[in-house]
Formats: structure tokens, C-alpha cells, sequence
């Protein structure tokens, strides 16, 4: 099998998506004559250069209308309306900082719409069968395989590993492992300060989010702003804040003269939400 995602640093540079698109064409071509079932992937948005969304359109629109000359298979990532359009690379439930990557679950949103077009090939074994074992733990029972179950972990937070072997009908085994970091710590927001601001300048709000070991090191902040009745009237939101160091978030405020109070809300890496929501104070004059 070769699947390929081609183009994303030729537009960059400035080639033309009609030279890029006969470039991916000889090459799939070669790979089909070597002997490979070959699947075209489409590319995913950014936004610099300022053509490149342009040119990418172009792009895929010609793999769209012409892969069946040179492909097995078309697996089409930019036309899923969670990843693919204009303006998804921002996402950061999908995209990691840089607005290029997507992170582990665009990642997985790139597999999903890969699998279907893999499992329309007759080169799978007819029988698999899989079991799992913990870094210091047994083996379970061959079981047949399923691409999605539950695992019990070794008991207690931190790095775990877990490990795996497939079997097919003909006796072939393959073994994998992975990684994963346990936690299940809640963090713990505080606000450590009272702020005071005058209208029309800048507010700064002073907090921080404590996360037990072992920490993910960072979490997405929400701070919500409310008159002393509890009435929403301003919300901001920081992303991938560091854990256990003093942090400030400020805005331009233009908020009515009076008293306030904040609430500091936060998630960690692992998705555990704040045990205790912080608040102070915020007096605007």
C-alpha cells in the first residue's frame, strides 16, 4: 500500500498546482507499476502563504476529477467539513498551534475517512485475532479483533504501556505498543489577587491553574466576568496555558464603572476540569 499527500510544500514555494498535480500523477503512476495499490489523499487548509488556499483548491480539484487515471483510491480529508475547509487549521480541537499540523484527533479524522477507502481492497486476512497485555501484567485471551475496545490500565496515575500482538488465520504475528499517560488529577484554579481597572485602558487578571503530578503540563483557561448578580458579561478564553506558574490575562476594558467578580475555569491536557473554581474581585472605575 502507498498512500500519498502531496503538494502542501510546492505551493509554498510558489509552483503552479497544474505542474504539482503532474509531478503526483508520475509518481503514483511509478508506485502502481512497482507493484503498489496506491490511495490519493487531499490536502488540509493553512493560511500562508496568502495563495496558498487558492492553489490548493485548484489542486484538489484536479486529484478530485482525475485520481481514478493514476490511483487505486481517493481518500478526500479536505472535503470533511471538520478539517477540510478554509479556516479549520485554526481549530485547535483539530490543529495543534501552528495552524499546519493537525493534532491527534485530526489526526484521527484523517484515518477515518482513510479506513473505508483501505477496507474496499480485498487484501485483508479473512481471520485476526488480538491480545493485550499490560507493561508488567499477562496476556489476555486471543480474542477477534475490533477496532475499538475497553482496557483496564495498571492501577494508579503516570506513564503506562500497554502491548499488543495480531494473529491471522495463516499464524503471522505482529506486535505493537504504545504509550499513554494516566491522569486523572483534577486541577485546582486560583485567582490570588483582586484587579482594578480603569474604563477604556487595559485590565490584567492574575491567576494560575495547580495540577497535581502527574501534570499534562498545561491547560485551556476559561475566565468569566460577572456583575455581583451573577450576570455573564464578558468571557475570555486562553489555550495551552502552563500548569503551576503565575499567569495573567488582559483585555481592553470597556465594561460599566462598577464591581465585578471573575471565575477562573480550567481543563487540563487529559481533560480533568477544575476542582474549585477561583474568583475575585474586579473593580472597574
Amino acid at each position: 500500500m502507498c498512500v500519498v499527500m502531496a503538494g502542501g510544500g510546492d505551493i509554498r514555494s510558489g509552483r503552479e498546482p497544474a505542474g504539482i498535480y503532474g509531478d503526483l500523477v508520475r509518481y503514483c503512476l511509478g508506485r502502481r507499476a512497482a507493484g503498489f495499490r496506491v490511495v490519493v489523499v487531499t490536502l488540509l487548509p493553512r493560511c500562508f502563504p496568502l495563495h496558498f488556499e487558492t492553489d490548493r483548491q485548484r489542486l484538489n480539484g484536479l486529484i478530485r476529477n482525475g485520481w481514478t487515471a493514476f490511483a487505486d483510491g481517493l481518500a478526500d480529508v479536505a472535503a470533511d467539513a471538520r478539517i477540510g475547509d478554509s479556516g479549520d487549521n485554526f481549530d485547535r480541537r483539530y490543529y495543534v498551534r501552528d495552524a499546519v499540523h493537525p493534532n491527534a484527533a485530526g489526526y484521527g479524522v484523517m484515518a477515518a475517512v482513510t479506513a473505508p477507502v483501505l477496507n474496499g481492497f480485498a487484501w485483508k486476512s479473512a481471520d485476526c485475532r488480538r491480545r493485550l497485555r499490560n507493561a508488567e501484567g499477562a496476556w489476555s485471551e486471543w480474542r477477534p479483533y475490533v477496532a475499538w475496545s475497553s482496557w483496564q490500565l495498571e492501577a494508579g496515575d503516570g506513564p503506562k504501556t500497554v502491548h499488543v500482538e495480531y494473529r491471522d488465520e495463516s499464524g503471522i504475528l505482529m506486535a505493537a505498543s504504545d504509550g499513554i499517560g494516566l491522569d486523572t488529577g483534577h486541577p485546582v484554579t486560583k485567582a490570588p489577587y483582586r484587579a482594578s481597572a480603569r474604563r477604556g485602558t487595559s485590565a490584567t487578571l492574575s491567576y494560575s491553574v495547580m495540577d497535581p503530578m502527574p501534570s499534562c503540563g498545561s491547560a485551556d483557561v476559561t475566565i468569566e466576568i460577572r456583575t455581583l448578580g451573577g450576570r455573564l458579561v464578558k468571557t475570555l478564553r486562553r489555550f495551552d496555558r502552563p500548569a503551576n506558574a503565575d499567569l495573567a490575562a488582559s483585555f481592553t476594558c470597556r465594561l460599566k464603572a462598577r464591581t465585578y467578580r471573575f471565575f477562573v475555569r480550567a481543563t487540563d491536557g487529559a481533560g480533568n476540569k477544575q476542582s474549585r473554581v477561583a474568583s475575585k474581585k474586579l473593580v472597574v472605575k
